[in-house]
C-alpha cells in the first residue's frame, strides 16, 4: 500500500515538472498550482484524484507557447468542414460566417464560439 503512495508521489512530481515546463499563462498557471496542491493532498484511490490528475495532464500537454498564422481561406475552411464533419449544417454555416466576419475585420480576435 505504501508503494502505491510512493508511485503517486512520483507521478505528481513528474506532473509538476511538466507543468512548470509548459509555459502556462499566468491565470492557467495559478489554477494549475492550486489543483496540484489539491492533488498532493488526495489519496490516489479518491474519485477526485483521477479527474484532477487528468485535468492537469491536459493543461501540461497543451501547446501554450505555440502560435500559428491565421488563415482566412473560406473555401478551404468549407472544404475541411464538409470533409471532416458530416451533417451539422447550421453549425458549419455559423463557423463560416464567423470566419468571414473575422476576415473582413482583418484579425481573429473575438469571442470563442
Amino acid at each position: 500500500m505504501e508503494e502505491d503512495g510512493e508511485e503517486a508521489e512520483d507521478e505528481v512530481a513528474r506532473l509538476a515538472e511538466r507543468l512548470s515546463k509548459a509555459k502556462l499563462p499566468e491565470d492557467a498557471g495559478r489554477i494549475a498550482k492550486r489543483d496540484l496542491r489539491r492533488l498532493r493532498s488526495l489519496q490516489p484511490h479518491h474519485p477526485e484524484y483521477t479527474s484532477t490528475h487528468s485535468y492537469l495532464e491536459l493543461l501540461a500537454s497543451l501547446p501554450w507557447a505555440q502560435n500559428t498564422e491565421d488563415r482566412f481561406d473560406l473555401r478551404e475552411a468549407k472544404r475541411m468542414l464538409d470533409e471532416d464533419h458530416k451533417g451539422l449544417h447550421q453549425v458549419k454555416k455559423r463557423l463560416l460566417e464567423f470566419l468571414a466576419v473575422q476576415k473582413m475585420r482583418g484579425d481573429m480576435k473575438g469571442p470563442i464560439l
